[in-house]
């Protein structure tokens, strides 16, 4: 099985992701929470279903949205390419499987499709992480082997599975010690019956001697409850009355006192509204005094309060005057920025006056033409400045360049003319010269052969490459159209029409004649004519060279000297030449100069008449004209910025005097002299203030006397309504002053107090449950303390009796009802052999189920003593080659249901005694080999989870080179979240993930 493509519609963090074209080995990588476990688990759903909300495993249900499930896509050996979706629906996800012929199936078909494997067996086989590695280390040789049988067998871990139901069924059965199973609790319950079987006869005799005793019991029971009933009766009524007998006593006293008080007619609560009323009239007398003399107050203060006329009258335009006075600050801080200004312009205009020199008067610059026409002539009279300037510098340079090139020509041409042959020794050479031509002639003629050879063989070549491509097509077309026509002629044949079979059969004949006998010319055979002419031709050129040869070497050292005789004639003739050319050079130089000094005498002429308008010194001629005429035009602008500052200071100046004089005005009406106009400011704000103020007091004054002499009013009234509600009490209670009130209301609260104490108990007695009659009885009766002794020494003498039978009772329902549970000996003996019966087929039923275990366990035996070696075997070479043969062998310890290790020099470790590294390496060796052995046909794929991390390099590096050569047989799913790990693994297998939520 190959898992091609995985489609996650939704699960945990994930929505709408497909990783496509997964290799043999293919590798996820990804930091902490990019989904590898993720992924790992949905792998997982998909096959073998969704975890369900019992379980412990994660469901990573989306919380985002409500998508859940996706699918795989796999390709298998029986079924070739399928497709296993699922999605949300029952406990385990709703799944369909999706053929390539588009046939759909359901849980049942992929149940087959995994060979009745489920999830918790393929965790344990092919899909492991660090954790699940690690824990591999618990299983032992039986496991080991049981694990093979059952793949080897069933293709699943079914027979694991039957061996664990026999045994539990076995165990619910019987077990040696137990007490709880079938066959124990049986065999126990027989021997009770056993024993009660003897018993029954012995137990038949008493029976009826204990029902005849009971009976007797149970009558004196009755009688004693009877008396003990009448004796809990005297016992209360006589508790009660002792109980209420102070009570009756206290009645009759308070009745008699009652009816000396008589009846007393007082008002409810008299004495308490008294006391509030004497009070408030004491406080309404005492604010009636203080609001007098508050008023009394209020009219002197009022007297003592005047307002200025000066103030009422001007006080709209005093508030203006103290309004602007924010103005006059602004107006004094802006005659400070345009001092300050104006000496800074002042500054300015001096600083140019002196860079210009300018001497006449500052205001004659405003008479000064600045206009464009003038500022565009300055222009183009510094540019012609700028340009001339620029050509005598040119003209230097190619004065100096000049000069010095004609120097070196003369230098040059004496020292050719010295170093030439003279004239008798030049002729010699020229003559030794004309031999040696007729050599040069064969050279040259020789290169031209040679390039002419070379030219033939390379359209050889082409040619005969051309000839080849052009016979290959028409073969190719002249197949093609014969076929066509053979094609047409079986077709007409068939159709039995003579004319056209004729015409095809015509055309194929002549098509086939012009095909061979009508081709075109070859013209190879005239290439290779004229390329053996050339090379004949070539061969006698180098005859002819062999033989002039040996003349080659007296002529070589005077033919040098007269070529080298030439070349210095050459190179005279060639520096004559320059030396003429640079004397022309040098004049025209001289020519140029003589027209720049008139031009710039004319410039110069332009430029003094100008300075001597603006009337600054003539050096100035000598400076750049436009900065000197920029430097003129700022002057300008300076001064025009100097003379609207002084007309801005003249107005701004003007303006606070005349506020300043409104201010000292007012300040002298109200008969202040202040300095300043900011202590005159003060002063008006103080004194409008004043008047505000006393504005408000005088308000308040009036409002406080208006209320004053309501709040009089109202305690006045008050009062009287006060004393009018004592008079009121006193009318009610009959009396005529205050102490006459006091003594009777001590009189009527007396009568109050026993009226409630009668109450009181006049309403315990009406609880108690002795009344009227009977209570009178007993109050004849002569009852004390010892009755209720007495009474209760004969309640404990009935319940010792009652005790003593309800215990006899007791004993003898219990020997009744065991005789009558045991039932008689013949029904004892029936149920006993009953049992027996019932356990010999249970027995039976064990004894089937002990023998197929017993078949089982010798089937896995032998199973393992075939299959295991050879796990083993396969798990030694691949531990072997991950520790690059440090290792050599793997043993089963049978003692401890361990791993044994041996090493290379023959040692002997337990898998606890190595590093924690090499044991993993020894658990990804037997998962590997078990692998092997699973399901060869169809090999499942391995899911792999970082379980590598305790690998040294060396070792992790032999790791996936294994897994590499296992992806072969089976593919290889490895998820990673170290980088450095993605060096062993080629682009194309690798899918990188990024972090889950920006996520």
């Amino acid at each position: 099985m190959r898992i091609r493509e995985i489609y996650v519609y939704g699960y945990g963090k994930m929505e709408n992701e497909r990783f496509t074209n997964l290799t043999e080995l293919h590798v996820f990588f990804g930091k902490n929470e990019a989904g590898k476990s993720t992924i790992m688990s949905f792998i997982h759903s998909i096959l073998f279903g969704f975890p369900t909300k019992v379980q412990n495993e994660l469901r990573y249900e989306p919380k985002m949205h409500a998508k859940y499930g996706g699918l795989l896509i796999v390709a298998t050996k029986q079924y070739g390419e399928i497709r296993i979706e699922r999605v949300k629906g029952k406990a385990t996800g709703d799944v369909s499987v999706t053929f390539e012929n588009g046939e759909v199936a359901g849980e049942e078909i992929l149940n087959n499709i995994l060979h009745g494997m489920d999830k918790a067996y393929y965790q344990s086989i092919f899909s492991f992480d660090l954790q699940g590695l690690q824990g591999l280390h618990m299983l032992g040789e039986g496991e080991i082997g049981k694990y093979l049988l059952s793949a080897g067998l069933v293709g699943n871990d079914r027979i694991l599975d039957a061996e664990g139901s026999l045994q539990k069924e076995l165990d619910l059965r019987f077990k040696p010690s137990g007490q709880k199973p079938l066959l124990n609790s049986q065999m126990k319950q027989l021997k009770v019956l056993q024993q009660n079987m003897k018993h029954s006869g012995d137990d038949q005799l008493n029976y009826n001697e204990l029902q005849n005793g009971l009976k007797e019991i149970g009558e004196k029971l009755e009688e004693l409850k009877q008396q003990f009933q009448v004796n809990e009766e005297q016992l209360f009524y006589t508790g009660e009355y002792l109980r209420i007998k102070p009570l009756t006593k206290e009645q009759t006293v308070l009745q008699s006192r009652l009816d000396r008080l008589g009846d007393q007619v007082f008002p409810i609560d008299g004495l308490k509204r008294l006391e509030q009323l004497n009070s408030l009239l004491i406080q309404h007398e005492a604010k009636q005094v203080s609001l007098q003399q508050q008023y009394q107050e209020l009219m002197t203060g009022k007297e003592k309060m005047a307002l200025s006329p000066f103030l009422e009258e001007h006080k709209e335009s005093i508030e203006t005057a103290i309004e602007s006075s924010a103005l006059l600050e602004q107006l004094e801080l802006d005659k400070h920025k345009e001092d300050k200004a104006l000496e800074l312009v002042s500054k300015e205009i001096d600083n140019l006056k002196d860079d210009l020199s300018f001497k006449n008067h500052v205001e004659a610059i405003l008479q000064l033409d600045f206009s464009t026409f003038m500022k565009e002539k300055i222009r183009t009279l510094a540019q012609k400045k700028r340009v001339l300037r620029n050509e005598k510098e040119q003209l230097d340079e190619r004065y100096k360049l000049v000069k010095g090139r004609l120097e070196q020509s003369e230098l040059r041409l004496e020292e050719l003319n010295c170093r030439r042959l003279p004239k008798e020794q030049r002729l010699k050479l020229e003559t030794a010269k004309d031999q040696r031509q007729n050599k040069q002639y064969h050279i040259v003629k020789k290169e031209m052969l040679d390039e002419q050879i070379a030219d033939l063989e390379r359209n050889y070549k082409v040619q005969e490459k051309k000839e080849r491509d052009q016979l290959s097509k028409k073969r190719g077309i002249f197949s093609f159209i014969s076929l066509i026509l053979l094609g047409l002629s079986f077709y007409s044949i068939l159709t039995k029409q003579t004319i056209l079979t004729f015409f095809f059969v015509v055309a194929l004949v002549a098509i086939w004649i012009g095909f061979f006998f009508f081709k075109e010319k070859h013209t190879l055979a005239d290439d290779i004519r004229r390329l053996s002419e050339a090379k004949e031709k070539r061969a006698s050129i180098e005859k002819e060279e062999s033989q002039t040869r040996s003349m080659e070497y007296e002529s070589d050292p005077a033919l040098r000297l007269l070529e080298q005789d030439r070349e210095l004639e050459r190179l005279i003739a060639n520096e004559a030449f320059k030396k003429e050319e640079r004397e022309q050079a040098f004049d025209d130089v001289i020519h140029d100069f003589e027209t720049w000094e008139s031009s710039w005498k004319t410039v110069q002429a332009e430029a003094m008449t100008i300075v001597k308008i603006w009337g600054i010194p003539d050096e100035a001629i000598e400076h750049d004209l436009e900065e000197v005429f920029g430097l003129l035009e700022k002057l300008k602008v300076k001064v025009e910025e100097r003379n609207v500052i002084r007309k801005n200071n003249e107005y701004i100046h003007s303006e606070i005097q005349n506020r300043k004089k409104t201010l000292f005005y007012y300040t002298g009406e109200l008969g202040e002299y202040p300095g300043t106009w900011q202590e005159a400011l003060t002063i008006l704000k103080r004194a409008l203030n004043d008047l505000f103020e006393k504005k408000i007091q005088l308000k308040q004054h009036v409002e406080e006397e208006t209320k004053t002499m309501v709040e009089l009013e109202n305690h006045k009234s008050e009062k009287d309504y006060v004393i009018g509600q004592i008079q009121e009490l006193y009318n009610k209670a009959n009396v005529a002053d205050e102490d006459d009130f006091r003594e009777k209301a001590l009189r009527a609260e007396e009568r109050l107090q026993l009226l409630s104490q009668l109450k009181l108990v006049v309403m315990q007695l009406e609880q108690s449950r002795l009344q009227g009659k009977q209570l009178t009885e007993y109050m004849g009766m002569d009852i004390s303390k010892y009755t209720i002794e007495n009474l209760e020494a004969i309640r404990n003498e009935i319940t010792s009796r009652q005790s003593t039978l309800l215990e006899k009772q007791s004993d003898w329902k219990h020997r009744i009802k065991q005789l009558e549970e045991g039932g008689l000996y013949d029904d004892r003996m029936h149920q006993f052999h009953e049992a027996r019966q019932v356990f010999n087929e249970d027995a039976k039923d064990w004894a089937k189920y002990a023998v197929a275990r017993s078949l089982l366990n010798q089937t896995i035996d032998t199973f393992k003593k075939e299959r295991l070696p050879s796990v083993i075997n396969k798990a030694e070479e691949y531990f072997s080659y991950l520790t690059d043969g440090q290792y050599s062998r793997i043993f089963l310890n049978h003692d401890t249901e361990g791993f044994t290790v041996q090493r290379s020099d023959h040692l002997m470790f337990d898998v606890n005694e190595v590093s924690r590294g090499t044991a993993e390496q020894i658990y990804v060796a037997i998962r590997l080999a078990l692998a092997d052995h699973t399901f060869k046909e169809d090999p499942f794929p391995l899911i792999i989870d970082d379980s590598f991390v305790n690998f040294d390099s060396k070792r992790t590096g032999n790791t996936i080179a294994l897994l590499a050569k296992i992806s072969e047989q089976r593919q290889i799913i490895f998820f990673t979240c170290h980088e450095h790990l993605l060096n062993h693994f080629s682009q194309g297998s690798l899918t990188y993930l990024s972090r889950i939520n920006g996520q």
